[in-house]
């Protein structure tokens, strides 16, 4: 994930941003080059798990950390209420994979439409943000 995604917004509506960033991580995650990525790392986990580990802190632990930093400016602006922030964000990029993913790793089906995956991204956000909005 692009660093930028998660600069500047310190504006606007939280699901506007939820969804520009579950668009982006979506796309990246579905992409050929990265189900292939995946597929390589679980199978290369076998022989060491060195490989597994550069790769989980290069791409998606850091993320994970540039998202909760999100999640906790949007907490001290008001727009959320989340007990565990860091949990949150793993919990918001396991939404977004949704069962998808996991048919394309295992080759189960083809991508997705745009229309799906716009109805399936816009309810992740949906139900992240019921369960995170302010009391």
């Amino acid at each position: 994930m692009p660093h930028e995604i998660f600069e500047g917004h310190d504006s606007g509506p939280i699901r506007r941003r939820l969804l520009s960033i579950a668009r982006a991580f979506h796309a990246l995650i579905t992409s050929d080059d990265a189900v292939g990525m995946y597929r390589m790392m679980a199978a290369e986990a076998r022989q060491s798990g060195k490989l597994g580990q550069l790769f989980y802190e290069a791409g998606p632990r850091r993320t994970l950390v540039e998202f909760e930093a999100t999640l906790r400016t949007a907490m001290a602006a008001g727009q959320l209420e989340i007990e565990d922030p860091a949990r949150a964000a793993a919990q918001f990029f396991c939404l977004v994979k949704g069962e998808e993913h996991i048919c394309l790793l295992l080759g189960c089906h083809a991508a997705l439409t745009t229309a799906e995956v716009d109805r399936h991204l816009a309810s992740a956000v949906d139900l992240f943000l019921r369960a995170h909005a302010p009391r």
